[in-house]
């Protein structure tokens, strides 16, 4: 991985992938990799076999392949670099011209602070999401060796003035279109009454929905079928007992109140 450091502009930079692309769409193998170190690595989400692409060797010759038997050509839409650090951000666009299709995407680039040459891209487009992992990401990628976060953060509900006490915590999932997912529950112990934290983890249930405690829903049993009752022989009326005046109980407060809460999460 490039250091921080690194003795060329930000002009360099952007020359660089600007000549690299113009390499790519001529299919010019020896300007392709010139472009990069030779030991290169070119990551993409999943999809796409014998990924990541490793050396400039096979990146060069994968890229000539596409403008071959694709038809491909791409065009560069926005250039971000830093002014500080050998890395740079673009968004391009893929236009496979045999199919009349094309993918939008965007990809991070680490140079050699040295040399100048692209040592690693990461890309990053639209690609179907594969349901049997839990996180869909880059193929193959150190992401726990680069610094990346390998768990999601806590949904935290927060209420001020919440009598301590034991209460039962509803969780509502929806997905972005506001359609419901799932619902589940689990209790939830609040101590202090000046501020609520109720804390729930953010993990994958067996359904594979995240975010919520479960989702399963009871099963309603079938309903029995009525027998007639049987014809009563009337009783003379027993004189009526003048009802006693129930005390209102009031409300719970302070230590033991409990009651519901709910929590709407949507899933993202």
């Amino acid at each position: 991985m490039p250091s921080s450091l690194s003795s060329h502009s930000p002009e360099f930079y952007e020359a660089l992938i600007r000549r690299y692309f113009d390499a790519c769409n001529a299919a010019d193998y020896s300007a392709l990799v010139d472009c990069f170190m030779p030991d290169a690595v070119h990551y993409f989400p999943a999809g796409l076999p014998d990924i990541p692409w490793r050396t400039a060797d096979t990146i060069a010759k994968k890229w000539q392949w596409c403008v071959q038997t694709l038809g491909s050509q791409w065009t560069i839409e926005r250039i971000i670099v830093s002014h500080d650090k050998p890395e740079a951000m673009i968004e391009w666009t893929h236009w496979k011209n045999k199919s009349g299709t094309a993918l939008r995407g965007a990809e991070w680039y680490d140079f050699d602070p040295q040399s100048g040459k692209i040592a690693e891209i990461r890309a990053y487009y639209a690609s179907p999401a594969d349901k049997s992992v839990a996180i869909n990401e880059l193929v193959n990628f150190d992401y726990a060796g680069r610094g990346y976060h390998l768990t999601g953060p806590e949904a935290v509900w927060e209420q001020e003035d919440l009598p301590a006490g034991t209460y039962t915590l509803h969780v509502f999932a929806y997905d972005p279109a506001g359609k419901a997912i799932g619902k589940g529950e689990l209790a939830a112990l609040v101590k202090s009454s000046e501020l609520c934290d109720l804390t729930l983890d953010v993990n994958t249930n067996k359904q594979g929905v995240p975010g919520i405690a479960s989702t399963t829903e009871p099963t309603p049993s079938p309903a029995a079928t009525a027998t007639p009752a049987p014809t009563a022989t009337p009783t003379p009326a027993a004189t009526p007992t003048p009802a006693a005046t129930a005390t209102p109980s009031p409300a719970p407060s302070g230590p033991g109140a409990g009651g519901t809460l709910g929590l709407r999460v949507e899933i993202f």
